[in-house]
């Protein structure tokens, strides 16, 4: 297989103490998996929508009539509000946002990656999840790179585990959804941001800003959740103090003058929540794992329904509840996150002041985006997929304050 070559000849997939036929077999899994959940949602939800972004895509390259000029148009959304073009732009599925949605509509970056992957696959739906399934897998080496960076005490398998082989990791980043380019993006992103708070010179600073915005184009809701632990980050790399005290105020103190000057200027984040709220309410009233959320009415709702909302995202289903075939993949996540949070709590190791800094940083992302997943979305198979990009965050954090040292000792063979 071509992939499979690549990943065996391409120094990107070099790293001292990872075989690259460890790496092969992800790439395998994932491509069963990626076959698992086309036929779901072909069988279940007549295509979900995974198709829709496929033949949407496909749809770009069909009506551009092979020609460059006009495809290059239509990927841009040119030519609105003129006879021909207009209707065009109607025929293509999720290419337009809701009428009165608050939010950057994601959907039209689906879309787009897809045409672009459509050109390479040649309209083969294999090849086209293949070529998906291996952009998810650079952007999950990006984040095993980063993990093995920061936390250097970690048993390294473990944090193999933890990036590469989650249930909701193979599942949900191995399809046409959303959640398997969004990974791709991610892990270039957070990757490119190391790199820049290392060197801090111009050439690493375009590429973070510019993969940032992408991922912003990609995933809104992931990119909100990165503004607070990517601006601790910052401050606490270019901070000349070791306070992390000092750089959890300054941040604090930064994001409160942020959100009251968009306030004064008339961006109602509490707005915009409640009405992703009830737009998820509306949609997904109907679905076999809907369940009543908390109705946010007040600013107030969003802290005190924090912990209810963090509990739907990452403790459902609950153990023994197999009301869905799917639901084994989060009940046996949630058996291995309380089996890793016992371990962590019995061999407990205070982290040094760089990896407390990673650590907090790990911590922000899984948190602050299961707070927002949990407040606006009703849905469980919606809640699993979005979260899945978030589990390897989850993972590390516990795994991280564990002492590796006595765990090896007592658990493993010395290598």
């Amino acid at each position: 297989m071509i992939f499979s070559i690549i990943i065996l000849r391409w120094n990107y997939f070099k790293f001292q103490g990872l075989s690259r036929w460890a790496i092969i077999a992800v790439f395998l899994l994932k491509i069963a998996a990626g076959y698992l959940s086309f036929k779901y949602h072909n069988i279940y939800f007549a295509g979900g929508d995974g198709s829709i972004y496929l033949n949407s895509g496909r749809n770009l390259v069909d009506y551009s009539h092979k020609n460059p000029l006009t495809y290059f148009k239509l990927f841009t959304n040119q030519n609105r509000n003129e006879p021909g073009w207009e209707e065009t732009y109607q025929q293509i599925i999720y290419w337009d946002p809701e009428k009165g949605s608050e939010f950057i509509d994601d959907n039209r970056t689906a879309i787009r990656i897809n045409s672009l992957i459509s050109l390479l696959s040649f309209r083969s739906i294999g090849a086209h999840i293949i070529l998906l399934i291996f952009l998810s897998l650079i952007g999950l080496m990006a984040l095993y790179k980063i993990f093995r960076k920061w936390f250097e005490n970690v048993y390294p398998p473990v944090i193999f585990f933890a990036v590469f082989l989650s249930p909701s990791i193979i599942f949900w980043t191995s399809g046409i959804l959303k959640e398997t380019h969004t990974i791709f993006i991610l892990g270039l992103f957070l990757f490119q941001l190391s790199i820049m708070l290392d060197r801090r010179n111009y050439s690493s600073i375009l590429w973070t800003i510019l993969l940032g915005i992408l991922l912003l184009l990609a995933r809104t809701y992931l990119s909100i959740a990165l503004i607070i632990p990517v601006l601790f980050l910052v401050i606490s790399s270019f901070l000349k103090t070791d306070s992390i005290l000092k750089s959890i105020g300054l941040t604090l103190a930064i994001t409160t003058a942020a959100f009251i000057l968009l306030n004064v200027n008339g961006v109602d984040l509490f707005k915009m929540l409640s009405a992703k709220q009830a737009d998820f309410n509306l949609i997904g009233i109907n679905a076999n794992s809907f369940f009543h959320i908390a109705e946010l009415s007040q600013p107030l709702d969003i802290i005190k329904y924090m912990p209810i909302a963090l509990i739907n995202v990452y403790l459902q289903p609950q153990l023994f509840s197999f009301e869905s075939w799917l639901y084994i993949f989060p009940i046996i996540e949630n058996i291995d996150l309380i089996t890793m949070i016992i371990f962590a709590f019995i061999y407990y190791k205070s982290p040094n002041k760089k990896e407390t800094k990673y650590l907090i940083f790990v911590l922000l992302i899984w948190i602050i985006g299961g707070w927002i997943i949990g407040l606006t979305v009703p849905i469980q198979g919606a809640i699993a997929r979005y979260k899945s990009v978030l589990i390897p965050f989850l993972l590390m954090s516990v795994i991280a304050i564990a002492d590796w040292d006595r765990l090896k000792t007592k658990y493993l063979k010395e290598e």
